[in-house]
């Protein structure tokens, strides 16, 4: 499956999000393979908390769509520390914690913020998630669950 290829949409994307972190927690890999690896994960997580990735109709809605990510960088780089509430999911995979997460973000209002908050939030969880299980996936260590934390 290739990257540019794919819909960035949680439908078109959560499958390789998936073999992707299994790859990552189950094989010895080696740190630029797992960085790179890594990033594609978080990219597509973090597409699944945009508004234009919600749909393919406003996804295939190009000029707008390069509009509000350009504005969304924006708003990240002159937001400072926008992370102020703590929310904690329980999960024990990447998957649980995107579905979970996306019950949140769907009850929030459609802004910026709650963009870039559960955007970032899914991204630091997964790394966590992702990391924590790689460490484990030697040994005979039961894997837990982990908690995703995310502050505003």
């Amino acid at each position: 499956m290739f990257m540019n290829r794919m819909k960035h949409t949680f439908d078109g994307g959560i499958r390789l999000v998936e073999a992707v972190c299994s790859s990552l927690t189950s094989e010895r890999i080696d740190i630029d393979d797992f960085s790179r690896n890594l990033g594609i994960i978080t990219h597509f997580e973090c597409d699944f908390f945009c508004r234009y990735h919600l749909d393919d109709d406003r996804h295939d809605d190009y000029l707008p769509h390069f509009i509000y990510e350009a504005r969304l960088h924006l708003e990240y780089l002159s937001s400072g520390d926008f992370l102020r509430f703590k929310e904690e999911v329980h999960v024990a995979d990447v998957r649980s914690l995107v579905i979970e997460l996306r019950k949140m973000y769907e009850k929030g209002a459609s802004s910026f913020e709650n963009d870039l908050l559960f955007a970032i939030g899914a991204a630091v969880s997964t790394c966590g998630i992702v990391v924590r299980q790689q460490a484990l996936s030697g040994s005979g260590f039961h894997r837990e669950s982990f908690s995703a934390v995310m502050t505003r």
